[in-house]
């Protein structure tokens, strides 16, 4: 199932993309991958089709947290000792990290809070299941990407602490 939608405020996005309950059953966004039209957001029940960029996205997700794309990177990397391959904490349902560069056209965006787990393959390829036993094949170091989900939970729990 894909729907196409324009960016028609936060609530809007928020409860579209964000875990949420629809009908008893819970949706999470697992990644969101780039595609001719903009990127789809890829979600354990549904993909939705944006037309845009994923900073738009971001500093549309990002206003509930009164901070954009920008400010919640430059802040993050001012306050932890990150300078490259940062997690974009969006809130306790959504943090990504980038799988490749951004220009890469092979780069996903990947919740980590949707990840089950991940298994490493010859020649440095890595699977990643995520929670609704769907998976992906990335030509990705398996280490490289440990550690990047580990800095990305570690980020996340810091964050959600500050929330509470």
């Amino acid at each position: 199932m894909s729907n196409t939608h324009r960016f028609v405020g936060v609530f809007f996005i928020k409860t579209t993309i964000t875990a949420y309950h629809h009908n008893g059953v819970i949706m999470v966004v697992l990644y969101i991958q780039p595609s001719a039209e903009g990127f789809h957001i890829i979600t354990t029940k549904q993909t939705i089709t944006f037309k845009g960029s994923y900073i738009h996205l971001m500093n549309q997700l990002l206003k509930g947290e009164l901070t954009t794309y920008g400010g919640r990177m430059k802040a993050i990397e001012q306050s932890t000792c990150f300078k490259r391959n940062i997690p974009v904490y969006i809130d306790e349902t959504l943090c990504f990290i980038r799988t490749h560069r951004k220009q890469d056209p092979q780069s996903l965006l990947i919740n980590i809070h949707g990840i089950l787990k991940i298994k490493a393959h010859c020649f440095g390829q890595t699977t990643i299941i995520f929670n609704d036993l769907t998976h992906i094949h990335l030509h990705l170091n398996y280490e490289s990407l440990k550690r990047k989900i580990k800095r990305a939970e570690h980020l996340s729990e810091e964050l959600f602490k500050l929330q509470v």
